[in-house]
């Protein structure tokens, strides 16, 4: 089976290190809202901290009723992070297994950041995936790109 491979990218005007700290930290709910038909993120449990070592996990309530559950993979301060979901509920749940998101940080000039965001899905079957691949491409760029624009929002914003 082949997976599915949404690549987004935003570029932020402020440091890699400040816009790590924001798509990494811990305001889960603010950042990865509905968008569409794909349901917000209204609740974390189990690791409720910023990303910071291999092996965090937390549990993700979702705005439709399902949860997911992340686990993360790598972390390279200001630099990259990689995670697996798992235990998609609903459409989502039955077309897709698991999924993989990976972040990249590269900072292109002083305060000037390339932030990259790929999501590498795992259809449930070799029946669905051509389905998988059509409601995926179709649905979830809309919600990568909507995520990006309130991280770069929030990372561009003087604190308060």
């Amino acid at each position: 089976m082949k997976d599915i491979v949404c690549v987004e990218a935003a570029t932020v005007e402020t440091s890699a290190g400040e816009a790590f700290a924001v798509a990494s930290g811990a305001e889960v709910t603010s950042l990865f809202r509905k968008q569409g038909v794909i349901p917000g993120v209204i609740g974390v449990s189990g690791h409720v901290a910023a990303w910071s070592a291999p092996g965090e996990v937390r549990e993700l309530t979702l705005n439709d009723g399902g949860s997911v559950r992340e686990e993360l993979l790598a972390f390279a301060l200001n630099e990259s992070f990689a995670y697996k979901v798992t235990g998609f509920t609903g459409l989502f749940g039955m077309l897709v297994k698991e999924a993989e998101g990976r972040w990249r940080f590269l900072e292109t000039a002083p305060n000037r950041t390339q932030v990259e965001w790929t999501y590498i899905f795992k259809p449930t079957s070799a029946l669905v995936e051509p389905v998988s691949g059509l409601i995926v491409r179709a649905l979830w760029p809309g919600y990568m790109q909507a995520a990006l624009a309130r991280i770069k929002e929030a990372a561009e914003s003087p604190p308060s």
